[in-house]
């Protein structure tokens, strides 16, 4: 009798003993999921703060590169448009007479200083016040900016080659000035606002 009761009071502590092991595993497998949960918070909490500033700054910098877009473009759209609207000037006045004098003039001096064909130059020549025309002013009104700052990169690369064919430093530098600003509009021309026929947004 005796011993059944003390078998009895030893299983009581054994299960008692064993409760306290189940109760404590329970506990560290509970510190390490909080624990591993705040670490995970931690991680996110960081990377949005280290790659997604906060939404004020955000829209400031947005502001900044709308600002940095629009200047470029009026700059851009002006030089290209003025540039054009010169070549129409002869003797203070402006004609169609004095535009086809001007470029054939051009043409001929390139033909007689390089290696390119007259027919090549003559045609470049001609076309080049038109292209120019139209193509500062669709940056001014905001048509098609992308493909527009595209055309006219690629118009002063044109201009760039025949001066290069001539041996032009100045002008091809000058040029190239053109063609940085350009690149760097192109890069931000995802920020254009104020634009008549805009481009899709990517």
């Amino acid at each position: 009798m005796t011993e059944n009761i003390f078998n009895c009071a030893g299983g009581g502590q054994g299960h008692a003993k064993m409760s306290e092991n189940v109760l404590a595993n329970r506990l560290r497998g509970w510190r390490k999921f909080a624990v591993g949960i705040d670490s995970r918070v931690w991680r996110v909490l960081f990377c949005r703060l280290l790659f997604h500033p906060m939404t004020e700054k955000t829209s400031t910098s947005r502001c900044e590169y709308t600002a940095a877009f629009l200047l470029l473009r009026l700059f851009l759209g002006l030089r290209t448009l003025l540039a054009g609207l010169e070549k129409f000037e002869g003797k203070g006045t402006y004609s169609f007479a004095n535009y086809y004098e001007n470029m054939g003039r051009m043409a001929s001096g390139i033909t007689g200083a390089s290696f390119l064909p007259l027919w090549a130059t003559k045609n470049f020549a001609h076309s080049i016040g038109y292209l120019l025309l139209a193509l500062g002013a669709a940056l001014l009104l905001g048509v098609k900016t992308r493909a527009t700052l595209t055309l006219t990169g690629l118009t002063y690369v044109g201009l760039s080659f025949g001066l290069m064919a001539v041996q032009e430093s100045e002008g091809v530098a000058w040029l190239a000035i053109h063609v940085i600003m350009i690149a760097g509009a192109l890069v931000l021309v995802q920020h254009e606002r104020f634009a008549l026929w805009p481009c899709k947004k990517d």
